[in-house]
């Protein structure tokens, strides 16, 4: 489902709000980094169902050893709860035609990941820092009053949520919600889908790829 439309002064904060998410749902080399991308994530959204799931995650962080709980749901070395890659839910498999194609976006738009990264590129940080930066680029151009490129750049990050990240998002949270419901992350991936408009499918009796 598309999310509704954004007033325009809104479109920048909403870029923000994502980029502070893909900091934070990034692999955590300082567990102080992750609350400081909450807390200003707590300043952007001064109200409202998404301050309370804000509220949460910084609750449970607090609670909790963030590399370990990371490790755990995404990474392993046992096998994880959720891996954060696209390519799992919709191909199966890790690096699978779901990665080439996010590649393929990136070179588009004229971008890499760094080298520095070491996971699959489709990871739900990237996905979402790529998103993130689309719409800042719209709120670049409603500021220096293009309107056209504002809009088409709106419209190609909705494109992309339809293509990829409304594809696999809902199995991602099913999977953390069925195993670690008060985990910090996943209070972080209610409030992606939250932010994107996406909402839950009902769970298959079959589970999830």
């Amino acid at each position: 489902m598309s999310p509704p439309p954004q007033p325009e002064a809104r479109i920048g904060d909403r870029g923000e709000v994502l980029a502070l998410l893909s900091v934070a749902l990034r692999p955590p080399r300082d567990p102080a980094a992750l609350e400081a991308s909450l807390q200003g994530l707590r300043d952007l959204l001064v109200e409202g169902e998404m301050r309370v799931s804000i509220d949460e995650a910084l609750r449970l962080t607090r609670d909790s050893r963030v590399d370990r709980e990371y490790h755990r749901l995404f990474l392993g070395p046992m096998r994880p709860v959720a891996p954060p890659f696209e390519s799992v839910y919709r191909d199966g498999v890790a690096f699978g035609p779901s990665t080439a194609d996010f590649l393929d976006e990136l070179r588009r738009e004229g971008l890499e990941t760094v080298d520095t990264f070491l996971l699959p590129p489709d990871h739900v940080a990237v996905e979402l820092e790529y998103l993130a930066h689309i719409l800042l680029r719209a709120e670049e151009a409603r500021a220096a009053a293009d309107p056209e490129e504002s809009v088409a750049r709106l419209d190609h990050a909705q494109a992309f949520v339809d293509r990829h990240l409304a594809h696999w998002l809902p199995r991602f949270l099913g999977r953390l919600e069925a195993a670690a419901p008060e985990s910090p992350y996943t209070a972080l991936v209610r409030l992606v889908l939250k932010v994107l408009g996406i909402r839950m499918a009902p769970r298959s009796p079959q589970g999830d790829a």
